[in-house]
């Protein structure tokens, strides 16, 4: 028998004992069937449930046979009571009230006179393969390159996480300030943009320093800024303010020195413009 099979059959032998009415001990019952059920009980859990089968169909010689569902083979050792409503008749099963049922499939397993343990010989319509399979299988498209694309795919995705590290999120804040090791590229771009067109400008903007090495941008810039704001300048300025007004070009405006006042004087004085700026041709 095997386990958690359907469509297995379990035959029972019945026979009279000393209080038969008509037959002598031992010999075997027949014509019982209807009086004839029996209970299962698995892996001697202490539960015995009665046969999906209530009556066996009697068969020859006083042999019946119980039609078993796929849930009552389903153990690993399978104790059957089978009996009779009869007096004087005993019932049994055969070989044996307990069987250690095999596993499913078992016999489809086997040897064949060649030592292959596959049984490759014995299915039908079967046409064995050759070399073919094994150069498929380790060839340029086999495992063995699946394995070396799956590694190189790996060491991609890995290089990957690392760039993304360094290139920074969308949602990465802008970076303040001098450059860090841990601010992204996002966060430098969102800087720059602030601090040309950003509404958030520059978070802090430095102290004006004369132009020369190891100085900002923005602190030449609010230099410049300073100069022309407070309206005055020295003497030793002119030459350097002559300098800045030149041709803005592409716009099409011109510098008007006329407009100048002398700054020979050593002391500031306000500059005020007594021409006009024109448009050149």
């Amino acid at each position: 028998m095997f386990k958690n099979t359907a469509s297995q059959k379990l035959t029972v032998l019945a026979f009279a004992d000393a209080g038969h009415a008509a037959l002598s001990a031992g010999e075997k019952v027949t014509g019982d069937a209807a009086n004839i059920t029996m209970k299962v009980e698995q892996d001697d859990d202490g539960v015995r449930t009665a046969s999906n089968d209530t009556n066996p169909t009697e068969t020859e010689d006083g042999q019946y046979t119980f039609d078993l569902t796929q849930a009552e083979s389903n153990g690993d050792k399978l104790t059957f009571y089978p009996e009779s409503s009869t007096a004087g008749v005993q019932v049994v099963a055969l070989p044996s009230n307990v069987i250690y049922p095999r596993p499913a499939n078992f016999t489809s397993l086997g040897i064949e006179a060649d030592g292959d343990l596959t049984r490759v010989d014995a299915l039908s319509g079967h046409t064995a393969q050759s070399g073919d399979t094994y150069a498929i299988a380790n060839g340029d498209h086999g495992l063995v390159s699946i394995q070396d694309d799956i590694d190189t795919l790996v060491s991609r995705v890995t290089g990957n996480v690392a760039l993304a590290s360094v290139l920074g999120e969308r949602n990465d804040a802008a970076a303040a300030g001098d450059p860090t090791a841990t601010d992204t590229l996002m966060q430098y771009v969102k800087q720059l943009i602030n601090i040309m067109v950003g509404s958030d400008g520059i978070p802090s903007f430095p102290t004006e320093a004369a132009p020369a090495n190891n100085v900002s941008l923005a602190e030449v810039l609010r230099a410049i800024h300073a100069d022309v704001s407070s309206g005055t300048a020295t003497a030793a300025k002119q030459d350097e303010i002559l300098e800045d007004l030149v041709d803005i070009k592409g716009t099409g405006f011109v510098k008007d020195t006329n407009s100048l006042v002398d700054l020979s004087a050593s002391s500031a004085t306000n500059i005020q413009t007594e021409g006009t700026v024109i448009e050149s041709d």
